[in-house]
């Protein structure tokens, strides 16, 4: 792939039609990231549970940490390339039984779990700020989780613009709106739509932000790997043919995060 690099990496996408136990998902996630995935691109897992992504031109990495609480519950942390820890909460799934959706990559990881009608997601990506250097910041981890370490369901955390991340003052912000997202005349709205006057739709980056030490600006640290958003009008687990690059399109899933304006998160598939 010629330009986009941020669509560039491998993938791999695995469902589960009935979990009842976590050590389900941590078991399909570990074969994805160590096996299934390109050997070049493959995480490394020490100790038993904790993934390390492999590290990218400049050294960047994240680590994803995976524990069975109990048969219902699974912890997630995150934690960058200097040790910030970004994330560190928790999703259910439910005691009958969860259909589970997972995406994965090199540098991104997504988890949704339907917990008896009510999704909920873990979720972790670098950012790639080329046409900049890959080093040219150090804010490049992001993820977030529908619960806190105590459980508690977390407000807005299943919109795809909510995000946990390492601002400029080197603190952690937890669940904060800071993912940008497609912008139609002065409001984005559901009335946007996120497509053309034709009807066609149009499918953006996930561009993810920093926040100054002031809190008072927000800057953009790049895309995220393998996602768009699409417009609001898809239906969850509908598939999309994306034009990516020349004479190149992806398989792109939309997510079952909310909509957030008038636009839905999709993830590549295949």
């Amino acid at each position: 792939m010629s330009g986009l690099t941020w669509y560039g990496t491998s993938f791999d996408y695995i469902t589960e039609s009935l979990v009842t136990d976590v050590n389900t998902i941590i078991g399909d996630i570990r074969t994805s990231l160590t096996s299934t995935l390109p050997s070049a691109d493959r995480w490394t897992e020490s100790p038993s549970g904790t993934f390390k992504s492999p590290p990218d031109l400049r050294g960047r990495f994240m680590k994803v940490t995976l524990t069975r609480t109990s048969a219902t519950r699974l912890a997630f942390q995150l934690s960058d390339f200097n040790s910030f820890q970004i994330v560190n909460g928790e999703i259910d799934v439910a005691v009958a039984g969860s259909p589970v959706n997972m995406y994965t990559g090199p540098y991104h990881l997504y988890i949704e779990a339907n917990n008896g009608g009510a999704w909920e997601f873990a979720r972790a990506t670098l950012t790639d700020p080329r046409p900049e250097a890959l080093d040219a910041h150090p804010f490049c981890t992001f993820g977030n989780s529908s619960r806190n370490s105590s459980g508690t369901l977390l407000s807005n955390a299943n919109h795809p613009d909510y995000w946990c991340f390492l601002q400029e003052d080197s603190t952690i912000v937890t669940n904060v709106q800071w993912g940008t997202h497609p912008t139609h005349y002065n409001d984005d709205t559901a009335n946007g739509h996120c497509q053309s006057e034709s009807g066609a739709d149009i499918a953006c980056p996930l561009v993810l932000c920093t926040r100054s030490s002031s809190l008072n600006d927000y800057y953009p640290a790049g895309k995220a790997f393998q996602a768009v958003y699409v417009s609001r009008d898809n239906a969850p687990g509908v598939q999309m043919s994306i034009p990516i690059d020349v004479g190149v399109t992806g398989n792109f899933q939309v997510t079952q995060m909310q909509a957030t304006g008038c636009a839905v998160l999709a993830v590549r598939r295949t």
